[in-house]
């Protein structure tokens, strides 16, 4: 009989909820729904190279249905924000929930990412964040 390999890690109930990317090329715009995570960051990074293709200079990214982020979520949204700086494009979230909020107050390039009224105190670091408060 086989061993479960223990490398393997079980799934935690915030991964089976779905995560969806809507891209409106046109317009910029790229919709985020369910939980940014370790498995699901690669689709943020694929929507920003489709972006990458268009002639948009600044890219408005609607996070209010982001329902949890972990650390590899903020990073990939960081990651996202340092490669439109590096085309010469700007990314700006909108609509993000308060914990995401203030995850993402405590980057360097927060100034660039949120508008000044979306910005809150941060708060001590937690993982995963809940991104519903």
């Amino acid at each position: 009989m086989s061993r479960p390999d223990r490398r393997t890690v079980e799934p935690m109930h915030h991964d089976l909820e779905p995560f969806c990317v809507r891209i409106d090329l046109r317009a910029g715009l790229l919709f985020l729904a369910g939980p940014l995570n370790r498995s699901t960051v690669h689709l943020l990074h694929d929507a920003i190279s489709a972006l990458l293709l268009t002639n948009r200079d600044v890219w408005v990214v609607d996070a209010c249905h982001v329902t949890v982020v972990d650390r590899m979520g903020i990073r990939a949204i960081h990651a996202a924000q340092r490669r439109a700086l590096r085309h010469h494009r700007r990314m700006q979230l909108v609509e993000t929930p308060p914990a995401l909020q203030d995850a993402l107050s405590r980057l360097p390039l927060d100034h660039h990412l949120l508008d000044a009224d979306d910005r809150t105190a941060p708060v001590r670091d937690g993982d995963p964040i809940d991104a519903n408060g």
